[in-house]
């Protein structure tokens, strides 16, 4: 904590947005689930109040790799256009021009991920109040909102998109390729719940009209398990061995492909 004080202001400032009920809530807590469960349902507040607090994430896509009908992920070609990287650009601009147009982008950028981010967190919301309407306690409507934090993150950074422009190929990307490697307090257990809530949420869209078609949720809902079992396989692999590389892209196939 004393080498990273912008962790301490961050932990600080999440503290400060629960009420006394949950802080006593979070003193009183017996395992990491609860502490969790209590804990990620204001982050989607915090993110949006003050993104800065997060780290940016950078992406650690593929390179390009296409059959002509698509990378046999779910992507199409326009994705594989998407995940080139373009190696032969050369600036010969100024050096203080380099710099505006960095910087310029790099603002543009931030306000387009904050505008999706908190189309997301408003679609959250509203998710959140139906879980309370239909009956469900605030740990469990907390618990389920907090679980689409995840994909949301990963859609606004990677993608520029917000919740509602979730599909297949994206959410299989997240949770079998993104989750297991990046996040850390991640389970077998916490796959197979974001898969549920991934999949209440999309109905939940459904029905107010703001989707046509919530298969692709239910469908990832149905590996469920294999998303649980990615993350048992991950844990297994050793950093250390020299098979290391050779098990990594076997088991993030075709990611790695």
């Amino acid at each position: 904590m004393e080498q990273n004080p912008t962790l301490v202001e961050a932990t600080q400032k999440l503290m400060a947005s629960l009420s006394p009920a949950e802080v006593e809530e979070l003193q009183s807590a017996e395992t990491t689930d609860q502490v969790q469960r209590l804990l990620t349902s204001h982050l989607n507040t915090l993110l949006g109040r003050d993104p800065a607090l997060f780290n940016e994430l950078t992406p650690e896509l593929p390179i390009a790799h296409s059959n002509g009908n698509g990378n046999g992920n779910g992507h199409g070609p326009e994705h594989d256009d998407l995940l080139a990287i373009e190696t032969e650009m050369e600036w010969v601009d100024d050096e203080d021009d380099d710099e505006s147009w960095e910087e310029d982008e790099d603002d543009d950028q931030i306000e387009a991920v904050s505008e999706v981010i908190e189309r997301s967190n408003e679609w959250m919301e509203r998710f959140y109040q139906s879980q309370l309407a239909q009956g469900k306690s605030e740990s469990t409507a907390a618990s389920r909102t907090g679980d689409l934090w995840i994909y949301a993150d990963f859609l606004s950074s990677y993608y520029n998109r917000n919740l509602e422009d979730g599909d297949y190929a994206t959410l299989d990307e997240c949770l079998f390729f993104f989750y297991p490697r990046k996040v850390l307090n991640n389970s077998p257990r916490a796959a197979r719940e974001i898969c549920t809530s991934v999949k209440q949420f999309y109905a939940f869209l459904r029905a107010e009209g703001a989707i046509k078609d919530d298969s692709f949720a239910q469908a990832i809902w149905r590996r469920r398990d294999q998303a649980a079992r990615m993350i048992e396989l991950y844990d297994r692999i050793d950093g250390d061995s020299p098979q290391f590389e050779r098990l990594f892209a076997h088991l993030f196939a075709p990611y790695t492909a």
